[in-house]
């Protein structure tokens, strides 16, 4: 499913496409290899269905900006967002939904260590 957690890679091949910011290790995921996205300056690994690999390194407590924002269109494909303003806010939308806040449909916005923004979409 193209994760590789804790595996070690022997690297025979790699491929890159500078247009769609991919690399592809071994042929890519079709070919027993891995897939590789670009994602701002890092490189994340993805699934078949182009979902990122995501490992559990831990917990953390970040600190929340007073003026963060969330967006919220997790309701439906063609939701429109729901725009929430300001720390106490948030906290409250988080908190009437606590069951529904994953890895594939949250990211989460960092400035300086400091919770900037928190942006939910619908997955299917």
């Amino acid at each position: 499913d193209g994760a590789v957690e804790a595996q070690n890679v022997t690297v025979e091949k790699i491929e890159k496409n500078e247009d769609n910011g991919t690399v592809s290790i071994n042929g890519g995921i079709e070919e027993g290899g891995v897939d590789l996205w670009r994602s701002g300056d890092i490189y994340r690994t993805v699934t078949y269905d182009d979902y990122p690999v995501y490992y559990m390194m831990g917990e953390l407590v970040l600190p929340v900006d007073d003026s963060v924002t969330l967006s919220d269109s997790s309701a439906s494909v063609d939701a429109v967002p729901v725009e929430t303003n300001g720390a106490i806010e948030v906290g409250k939308a988080v908190s009437e939904d606590k069951d529904n806040w994953t890895p594939y449909n949250t990211t989460v916005f960092t400035k300086d260590g400091v919770v900037s923004n928190i942006l939910r979409i619908w997955v299917p």
